[in-house]
């Protein structure tokens, strides 16, 4: 394997934004396992009361990160835009938990719409807005 400090600045720039890419699709994907996981209620059949406990038992996350991962895969589940949006980085694990409390089935659309390619921070100043009307 070669060292980091023997590859140039701008391989090393490059690297980075492919596994960004990478890991962006590789979460994607996980979500959608996990959908599919709590549809077929397989947490059950290995032994584990939820998801979030297979979560965090069987793929050994942090309680944030199977929080996350679940909240995500809920919310995917009615709205499956919802992982080529993460694949594509229009969309974190963060804002999307951060929609959570404001979800309806009426609101999803604009919501997401709301969140592509925002912070949390710049999401929540939205919400802010959308509450005060």
């Amino acid at each position: 394997m070669v060292s980091l400090c023997d590859v140039s600045d701008d391989e090393l720039v490059a690297g980075l934004g492919a596994l960004e890419a990478q890991h962006r699709s590789t979460m994607a994907a996980v979500i959608e396992h996990l959908v599919e996981m709590e549809r077929r209620r397989l947490h059950l059949r290995s032994g584990y009361a939820s998801l979030y406990e297979y979560c965090l038992k069987a793929l050994r996350l942090s309680e944030d990160e199977a929080y996350r991962r679940m909240t995500c895969s809920r919310l995917a589940a009615r709205h499956p835009e919802i992982i080529a949006k993460l694949a594509r980085g229009e969309l974190s694990l963060t804002t999307v938990t951060t929609l959570k409390p404001h979800w309806s089935p009426e609101s999803a659309a604009e919501l997401l719409e709301m969140a592509a390619g925002v912070s949390k921070r710049e999401l929540a100043g939205s919400l802010c807005a959308v509450r005060a009307r």
